[in-house]
């Protein structure tokens, strides 16, 4: 039986005065198990199949590009992938995954649609990616912008997490997108500012790592994966804001292709004895949190 997978993506502009904003989620599924991802991304999994998601958004695809290769590649490795997203575009729906719609992190009830997808279906993987970024500094720092930032960084992926639990078997395995911008020691990664998306994310990594220890009774690792510094259009904005020379733009970054070919290679690797760990894949390391 083909692997099945779900993602869900969610963003929102791409200037620095506005928030810039993805979620997936994505699953796959065998016979009786398949293994989900959210994004504003999930990944499920079960017993040989995988539930994993990626998603795109209208107007800008290349931020959504590197959600679209992973659900590609998944496809590609046998999975039947379900992709999540509040609203699908053509990049989605020509990608031959099975889109699931609605799905919304900032909305309590956004694992509802997931639910009735999936039905008696198990997830072996449940990946979540999920990121809103407004770049701020000390003197444009907004309180509002950094509850929205929490919300969807941290507090969504962690109520999707808890809402799918029963969803997942002891051979399955959770994924959190993770970023080096929310580890205490990686601060000079972009010479500081970005203070609600960082917190936002460090939030993310103690859950992640909370997570690993309250699944740890049921065999299931727990992995935060940073992807790497890959060249999108939420990337570049961030340059543009920092007012980072053109020329400088994108050295030393990876594509979309490359991101989601290593995410998958630490995913295979992911087991009870290094979860709870963040890591690096780009370099495949450990990142210190």
């Amino acid at each position: 039986m083909p692997q099945l997978a779900q993602y869900c993506l969610h963003p929102h502009g791409s200037l620095s005065s506005q928030p810039l904003r993805w979620k997936t989620s994505a699953g796959s599924a065998a016979n009786e198990a398949p293994a989900m991802l959210h994004a504003t991304a999930i990944m499920h999994t079960a017993s040989d199949s995988l539930l994993k998601s990626v998603s795109a958004f209208r107007g800008s695809m290349v931020e959504l590009q590197q959600e679209l290769c992973m659900c590609m590649l998944l496809k590609q490795r046998g999975y039947n992938v379900f992709a999540t997203c509040r609203s699908s575009t053509d990049g989605l729906d020509n990608a031959g995954v099975k889109v699931i719609t609605g799905v919304d992190l900032e909305d309590d009830s956004c694992h509802k649609p997931i639910l009735q997808e999936l039905g008696e279906q198990k997830l072996q993987l449940l990946c979540v990616v999920a990121g809103l970024q407004y770049y701020d500094t000390l003197q444009t720092i907004d309180r509002k912008q950094v509850r929205q930032q929490f919300e969807v960084n941290a507090l969504g992926p962690l109520f999707l997490v808890q809402a799918l639990q029963h969803t997942l078997p002891e051979s399955a395995k959770v994924v959190l997108l993770a970023s080096r911008m929310g580890s205490l020691t990686q601060v000079g990664f972009t010479n500081g500012d970005v203070y609600g998306y960082r917190m936002g994310k460090a939030a993310l990594h103690i859950a992640g790592v909370t997570l690993a220890r309250d699944f740890k009774k049921r065999g299931i690792p727990v992995g935060l994966i940073h992807p790497g510094v890959v060249n999108t259009e939420m990337y570049n904005a961030l340059q543009v804001a920092k007012n980072t020379p053109k020329e400088k733009r994108g050295l030393n970054t990876l594509t979309a292709e490359q991101s989601a070919e290593r995410i998958y290679k630490l995913i295979e690797s992911l087991d009870i004895e290094n979860s709870g760990s963040m890591w690096d894949a780009d370099k495949g390391t450990l990142i210190p949190w």
